[in-house]
């Protein structure tokens, strides 16, 4: 699941941002990345699970042939099997989702954090500057 592999790499830049300052920005444009790619997920389980709604399975054949390729084909258990599948991709994205709305909301700790850190030593200047001045 190369979703789940791209939201690894982004919490492991999401760890390595203090050595990095410019990680910020990678880590925005993964997120971005990332939110397209589930966006496309969600939309493309959705077509399926439509799909599978409107999808009829065909009554037992009459005949021997009909009931054997019915048999072979496994009609009613291919359709539950994929119907679990479907559910199992619905819970995979849902947790998918969550996690890009946990390293979002990280990442939006870590630009405050270092839009406070930014202010602190303007501060720190201007305090140094003022000092200066007056000596």
């Amino acid at each position: 699941f190369m979703l789940n592999d791209a939201l690894n790499k982004i919490r492991h830049l999401t760890l390595q941002v203090h050595n990095d300052p410019e990680n910020v920005n990678r880590i925005r444009m993964a997120l971005s990345e990332a939110s397209r790619d589930l966006i496309l997920l969600e939309e493309t389980l959705s077509y399926l699970a439509e799909s599978l709604q409107d999808l009829m399975v065909p009554e037992l054949p009459q005949d021997a042939k009909g009931q054997r390729l019915y048999e072979i084909l496994n009609c009613k258990g291919m359709n539950y099997s994929v119907k679990m599948r479907v559910d199992d991709m619905a819970k995979l994205i849902s947790g998918a989702a969550n996690q890009l709305r946990n390293l979002q909301q990280n990442t939006d700790v870590i630009s405050t954090k270092q839009l406070e850190d930014v202010f602190k030593n303007v501060d720190s200047n201007t305090k140094f500057l003022v000092d200066a001045s007056a000596a």
